[in-house]
């Protein structure tokens, strides 16, 4: 390819191997001292680590084995204020008197002569004792041989015994018959007549039962009063208040003689009331 005069000389050629590429080189100026002060650190650090190891695994020798001594202030004591309930009598001075120990003397004397435990007694140990004086042997009478001594001959005359009395039979009890204190009681005539139209009621219970365990008190506290009454016990629907029944007593002739009987049940501290008596 020819060129002009004037132009500039441009090569067109091939481009050669070191115009293909280069190598761009990392600065390692920078990090030197950064890895010596890494390094160091690491190895201050293992240093530290075994000796603190080996402290704690080398142990003195000079004082033996180590003493486990307990804490010198007490480990319990009584506290100021108790509390709790206060049992009387706990600070009297007889307690003391009961063990022995309350006289001040007998404290002195039992601190003055202690006891030596260790002294032994000779008698025990074997030796014979000062007081004791060898005994001797009583000497006995010797035995005679002979003819044994007849005995004093009985008296020809027979003994008198004296008779036994016969010992009396008890008497027997003579049986008496008890007469029953509620029959000598209660009257002989009674003041309710079976066809009277009046009648005395005495309470309004809630069951039929209660009426029952009601009348029983009644000829309890009064037998004598209720004798020869007839028991009327009346079931009464009052609607709301609810079913009530009617403890009646009768009958009597007129309302006199039925006013005159309800007199005598409040004077008991009962109350009562007259009432018709009820057909059917």
């Amino acid at each position: 390819m020819s060129r002009s005069k004037g132009e500039p000389d441009y090569d067109f050629g091939p481009y050669e191997d070191e115009y293909r590429g280069f190598e761009i080189r990392d600065d390692e100026t920078g990090r030197g001292p950064l890895n010596l002060v890494l390094a160091l650190g690491v190895l201050l650090i293992f240093t530290g680590v075994v000796w603190n190891t080996y402290r704690q695994g080398v142990r003195p020798t000079e004082g033996g084995l180590p003493v486990i001594a307990s804490d010198d202030a007490p480990y319990k004591r009584s506290p100021d204020k108790s509390g709790g309930v206060e049992v009387a009598g706990q600070d009297k001075a007889y307690y003391d008197s009961m063990d022995g120990l309350g006289d001040p003397a007998l404290q002195r004397t039992a601190a003055r002569n202690p006891i030596d435990i260790r002294r032994t007694d000779p008698v025990l140990a074997g030796g014979p004792s000062q007081g004791t004086q060898p005994v001797e042997e009583e000497s006995l009478p010797p035995i005679v041989y002979g003819e044994a001594e007849t005995p004093a001959e009985s008296p020809s005359e027979p003994l008198q015994i004296a008779s036994m009395q016969p010992i009396p039979e008890p008497a027997q009890p003579e049986i008496v018959d008890i007469e029953d204190p509620a029959s000598s009681v209660l009257p002989t005539s009674s003041r309710f007549a079976a066809s009277g139209q009046f009648q005395v009621q005495l309470a309004a219970l809630r069951s039929r039962e209660a009426a029952q365990n009601a009348w029983s008190g009644f000829q309890r506290t009064a037998p004598d009063l209720f004798y020869g009454a007839n028991l009327d016990v009346q079931r009464a629907d009052l609607g709301a208040k609810g079913v009530f029944y009617r403890l009646r007593i009768g009958s009597f002739a007129n309302r006199e003689a039925a006013k005159g009987f309800c007199a005598d049940v409040k004077a008991t501290g009962k109350d009562c009331m007259v009432v018709a008596k009820a057909n059917g």
